[in-house]
């Protein structure tokens, strides 16, 4: 299990977040992206965001290569959970979230998986 506490704990355990904008890139537009490191294998990802409407994500992991997308839909701020990813343990997964909708995002600083 993944938790903010975890982290702070484990040196092997990285979780950073890259705000990186570029015309060219998976979603068509600027997306906005983050990056987890996964100990152990998992399904879901949990973080905060503020939204209006839906927001489109696409993620893929490393060295494992799985992938995917999905949108969440949410008209105010709170927890997101997204479900249904294939991550293996030891992978870096990256989150690409289209911000068109996005106004914030934030880490959860309680469980994570």
């Amino acid at each position: 299990m993944l938790t903010y506490q975890n982290c702070c704990k484990i040196s092997a355990i990285v979780i950073f977040f890259v705000s990186q904008f570029s015309s060219t890139n998976l979603l068509g537009q600027g997306e906005f992206k983050t990056k987890w490191f996964f100990p152990s294998s998992s399904t879901q990802i949990n973080f905060k965001a503020e939204a209006v409407d839906s927001v489109d994500y696409f993620w893929t992991t490393a060295p494992s290569g799985k992938n995917g997308k999905g949108r969440f839909m949410m008209n105010t701020s709170g927890d997101i959970q997204l479900n249904g990813l294939d991550i293996t343990a030891g992978d870096t997964l990256q989150l690409d979230i289209a911000p068109i909708n996005l106004r914030h995002f934030y880490f959860k600083s309680t469980e994570d998986a």
